[in-house]
């Protein structure tokens, strides 16, 4: 396969700038016009294998059911030096009352305004002071909040 194409070379002050708008008038540049033939093939390279393998992964889990209904649950995990914590409330937008939907979504939210006392907010808390990384979420179910801190602040999360 081979194309043909017309090029336009701009040369100014003995630098080559290609390219096709130029502007009008006499300016301190030559024009230079020439064939550039462009020829080789194409070809699509081969799709890589983008099949799941799954890794064996065993994780020991330690639950506690308190009478409550209060449930707790422990999986260690070394490979990192992280801790995460993540606690599910089984309230979500199912729950909002008629005329106040969005009212679970809004408590989300206001979590990481919340504070105690004379100590700074949660989300100046974790995020600034302890290097955490938090998000949350409200589906039809249930709120879900996630803080993945370094492990060095367990004892402070």
């Amino acid at each position: 396969m081979s194309v043909f194409a017309k090029t336009r070379w701009m040369v100014c002050g003995g630098l080559l700038l290609g390219g096709s708008v130029f502007a009008q008038g006499e300016a301190p540049y030559e024009v230079v016009t020439e064939d550039v033939e462009v020829a080789g093939t194409a070809t699509r390279p081969e799709r890589p294998d983008l099949s799941f393998k799954a890794v064996p992964y065993d994780l020991q889990t330690l639950m506690f059911t308190f009478p409550s209904g209060f449930r707790l649950m422990f999986q260690q995990d070394n490979t990192l030096p992280i801790v995460a914590i993540t606690t599910a409330f089984d309230v979500g937008a199912a729950d909002d009352p008629e005329g106040q939907e969005g009212l679970a979504h809004l408590l989300e939210h206001s979590w990481f305004l919340s504070q105690q006392a004379d100590y700074p907010k949660i989300w100046a808390l974790q995020v600034d002071d302890m290097g955490c990384n938090l998000n949350a979420f409200t589906n039809y179910d249930n709120t879900v909040y996630m803080s993945v801190c370094p492990a060095r602040e367990l004892n402070r999360l």
